[in-house]
């Protein structure tokens, strides 16, 4: 008789098992109402963030002051985004590890009572198709967790004008290489004007030398 009820129970226990941790994961059933309500916080932070950057890349062309202040609101945005994934990561990791523990709990109670082969492996199938539900809800909770990306950055608001700064200096250098060049080419030429001279000199002292010679002799 004892034997029977144990049989029963066991029956019991893997019937609620399965029907308990097992049910389908779709994007409206994320799990635990502590999931649902963390995805839902994520999602409007998420939204906030992306208008907020939408912002930031508008006032590209503003003046300094604008930039700033669309700058500041989306990297707070950012923030808030950032903390509320964490958050709901948090929630979807936790709801995961309870659904775990409730079914191996449930599981060894039942293989307790368990007293045929054929009630081992009707335990045995129930918790795996547990494990597998809970892992489908928790992959189910995650998709809806849209990726955050990279912080947002500063643009710069006098990048055209530093590179007008750039090349007036630049037209500035080339002007001034210019001349110099010019007045290196007239040192040259007075240069060459000198050596010639002093050639021509060096001739008329030697003629006197060869003269002097033809009147000794």
């Amino acid at each position: 008789m004892k034997q029977m009820w144990r049989g029963v129970i066991a029956l019991v226990a893997a019937s609620f098992l399965t029907a308990t941790l097992t049910a389908p994961a779709s994007a409206a059933d994320a799990g635990s109402p502590a999931v649902t309500t963390a995805v839902a916080t994520y999602q409007d932070a998420f939204s906030n963030y992306t208008r907020s950057s939408q912002a930031l890349a508008a006032s590209a062309g503003s003046g300094q002051k604008a930039i700033q202040a669309a700058f500041q609101d989306a990297q707070k945005a950012y923030n808030q985004a950032n903390q509320a994934y964490t958050q709901a990561a948090k929630a979807i990791s936790a709801a995961f590890a309870n659904d775990i523990s409730t079914a191996n709990k449930t599981a060894k109670q039942a293989m307790r009572a368990a007293n045929t082969a054929e009630l081992k492996n009707q335990v045995n199938s129930s918790l795996a198709a547990a494990v597998a539900g809970a892992t489908a809800r928790r992959d189910a909770a995650l998709s809806q967790l849209t990726p955050l990306g990279p912080a947002p950055t500063k643009p710069n608001a006098t990048s055209a004008n530093t590179g007008s700064s750039q090349n007036g200096s630049q037209s500035g250098s080339s002007g001034t290489g210019t001349s110099g060049s010019g007045s290196s080419g007239s040192g040259a030429t007075g240069s060459g004007t000198s050596s010639t001279s002093g050639t021509g000199s060096g001739d008329n002292q030697q003629q006197p030398k060869g003269g002097r010679n033809k009147g000794n002799r």
